[in-house]
């Protein structure tokens, strides 16, 4: 098994628990005092996780520091040589959790991992894992995981007193964004085309060589605007995973604020995101 400094890894961790086969584990298990279910995108993955595979031969870290109500999720891997220092980005279906971690220096080598997920004493654990793709050694596919330091969500937030109350409303991001990203690299426009009262959204973005008329979906809730953008390269479906905090300028505007984006294409250097409603 090869893992470099810069690995591109894709991890798969898959969970299927069984009820009885866990009943039976609690009864026999001294250790174990606490196995609960889990309830898929409501999961709260966040937080410093460690992990190690192959025998023992290769072990890390990789913390989870932002997740949405979808399930998906980013953050990255630590700074020992199986780590590489890597971005991750993934989402949680339902008992499963699966997430990317990629580099050029693989030229687009992936890695699937997977495994059972389960709480154990008070903290979330992989079971019985297992890997496969790029550097695979046969024999060396073990996989484990747990969730050492856990952090709990942010808490939302109240508007500032001069927040206009719209800021909140349906119909108050509707309309056309002026985006940029990457360090001033990329830039356009996109349209937020319907927001729903359960917060759930949908759009498109513009058609500027940095847009591509890319649809999106995702949700503002808390006030955090998040969303999915599908992008189809040589035949081929892709995504980006887009975040940000809406705040109001000095003039009452809308804007964005800390914004990030994960997948296709990016790197630790160039995933800032910042936009800007435009007047009607």
């Amino acid at each position: 098994m090869q893992l470099s400094p810069y690995p591109a890894l894709l991890l798969i961790l898959t969970a299927a628990l069984a009820p009885n086969r866990l009943c039976a584990q609690a009864e026999n298990d001294a250790d174990i005092f606490e196995r609960s279910t889990l309830s898929g995108p409501s999961t709260n993955l966040l937080g410093a996780w460690t992990w190690r595979c192959c025998r023992g031969a290769h072990s890390g870290t990789f913390t989870i520091d932002r997740q949405d109500a979808g399930g998906r999720f980013s953050g990255r891997f630590g700074n020992t040589p199986s780590d590489g220092g890597t971005l991750l980005q993934g989402r949680i279906r339902g008992n499963r959790i699966e997430f990317t971690r990629s580099s050029p220096a693989w030229n687009g080598g992936t890695q699937q991992w997977t495994a059972g997920i389960e709480v154990r004493n008070g903290r979330l654990h992989t079971v019985n894992g297992r890997w496969r793709g790029y550097g695979f050694t046969s024999g060396n596919d073990d996989f484990e995981a747990t969730l050492a330091r856990p952090k709990a969500p942010a808490a939302p937030t109240a508007p500032a007193p001069s927040a206009p109350a719209s800021t909140s409303s349906t119909s108050s991001l509707l309309g056309r964004w002026q985006w940029g990203c990457c360090r001033g690299g990329h830039s356009g426009t996109f349209t937020i085309q319907e927001h729903r009262p359960d917060g759930s959204l949908r759009g498109i973005f513009g058609n500027s060589p940095s847009d591509g008329a890319t649809p999106f979906e995702g949700s503002y809730r808390h006030g955090v605007l998040s969303f999915t953008r599908h992008i189809t390269i040589n035949g081929a479906s892709v995504t980006q995973h887009w975040t940000a905090r809406i705040v109001n300028d000095s003039a009452g505007h809308l804007k964005t604020d800390g914004g990030q984006w994960s997948g296709y294409a990016s790197t630790p250097d160039i995933s800032d995101f910042n936009a800007r409603k435009l007047p009607r």
